[in-house]
């Protein structure tokens, strides 16, 4: 079931809500002509008062589910983005920190800090991004960070700047594991199969009341369908932000390393 999500999570966001209006209105469109060729308007007509009542409370039900699922895919979508931007703001608090210590120090032990900086950034975009959505472990940006933390650990005792460069690699690593668990925390099994189970009913039921008005009830039922499929659409990528488009994308690591890029250029350091 995961992995559905996923690949869903994966398509281009156009595609994603085109491909909900045309089920929607397939299923619509099938569920109301196929019951009104087999029964008869007063057949259907028969169900609407019990349906009504059971519907209504059933409604209730699953608005509060659909209210509560979106909550907790939103929070899983909010720690993520906010776990890229902490780590990103870590880092470069570490790399503006290098040159002034540079100064004093000892520069070819700032140079390969600034270069274990740069390499992480650059690992965390080129493979991070690349394996987030799959159940393939990649433990390459984790190697890279422990390389890096090493590196400032390296003369503890010569930087005058340790306990604070110690506090920003905490939160770098931190968020680093925050942002890797995403995927781990979104929604259970369960809460994804009472989603899919509601949005079944809510779609199908409907198709059983009896209305002589066949075309209004197929426009309605549409409309009502391609809304909540669209709910469900929304929850899927906010628990699983792998969609550039709708989800946590790279350009923070890509504006840092940019950044890196024209500091160097204007400071004239090597990296």
């Amino acid at each position: 079931m995961e992995s559905v999500f996923i690949y869903i999570a994966e398509l281009p966001i156009w595609v994603s809500i085109a491909g909900v209006m045309v089920l929607a209105l397939v299923v619509s469109l099938a569920g109301t002509v196929i019951p009104n060729e087999i029964y008869t308007y007063q057949e259907l007509a028969a169900n609407n008062d019990i349906v009504n009542t059971k519907f209504s409370y059933f409604g209730g039900i699953f608005a509060v589910s659909l209210g509560l699922a979106m909550v907790g895919a939103y929070g899983v979508y909010l720690d993520a983005r906010d776990a890229s931007t902490r780590e990103v703001g870590a880092l470069r608090s570490l790399y503006y920190s290098l040159p002034a210590e540079g100064a004093e120090g000892d520069s070819a032990l700032s140079l390969q800090r600034r270069s274990a900086i740069v390499d992480y950034a650059t690992i965390v975009i080129d493979e991070d991004w690349t394996v987030r959505g799959q159940d393939v472990p990649n433990f390459n940006s984790d190697i890279t960070l422990k390389k890096m933390f090493d590196i400032f650990m390296a003369k503890p005792d010569e930087s005058p700047l340790m306990d604070t460069h110690l506090l920003w690699l905490n939160d770098a690593v931190a968020a680093h594991s925050m942002r890797a668990s995403s995927k781990s925390r979104t929604l259970t099994v369960m809460i994804w199969s009472i989603l899919l189970f509601g949005t079944a009913l809510s779609i199908f039921v409907p198709l059983f009341f009896g209305t002589q008005t066949v075309i209004i009830q197929a426009v309605l039922s549409s409309s009502f369908s391609a809304f909540i499929l669209l709910h469900l659409l929304v929850i899927i990528h906010l628990a699983y932000p792998v969609n550039d488009d709708v989800g946590i994308s790279t350009a923070v690591y890509v504006e840092f390393l940019e950044e890196v890029k024209v500091l160097n250029h204007a400071l004239g350091h090597p990296l």
